[in-house]
């Protein structure tokens, strides 16, 4: 994604074992995020696809689609990116979550999958993760912030 600074700046792992942990997770970086990134799977044929779909309580907050071309060239691993800018329904989404790698549902429509969000302030990356390996990393400075 053009205009993300993820350079210099160091991540540590983050695991939430318990729900209190994994809402001051929640709390502490949407704090610190003004926008939020989803991989949506298969594909987003159409923005309205989104709009009719389980998350169309979200559909105000996009700020815009784009296509993430790997560097292969291998176009049958094309994903489709959408930017949501933070407000109380993005915060309320992940804080019913049981945690940050519960994206299984699918739209029953169209099939749609929102996974790996990442969380953005003023064009830095201060979050990001890959549900299906359960993996998340979150800025140093944030990380020690929830370990105190």
């Amino acid at each position: 994604m053009k205009n993300v600074n993820k350079k210099n700046t160091k991540y540590l792992y983050l695991d939430t074992k318990t729900r209190k942990e994994y809402q001051d997770f929640i709390n502490l970086v949407m704090k610190n995020t003004d926008k939020v990134c989803f991989t949506v799977r298969p594909f987003l044929d159409n923005i309205e696809e989104f709009n009719n779909s389980i998350w169309s309580f979200l559909s105000e907050n996009v700020i815009c689609t784009t296509i993430d071309r790997p560097i292969t060239g291998d176009f049958d691993e094309v994903d489709h990116l959408i930017v949501l800018k933070k407000d109380y329904f993005l915060y309320e989404f992940f804080l019913n979550k049981k945690n940050i790698f519960d994206f299984q549902q699918a739209d029953k429509k169209s099939g749609i999958t929102l996974e790996d969000p990442v969380f953005i302030k003023d064009g830095k990356v201060v979050c990001y993760t890959i549900t299906h390996e359960k993996y998340c990393c979150i800025e140093e400075d944030l990380y020690l912030q929830l370990v105190k």
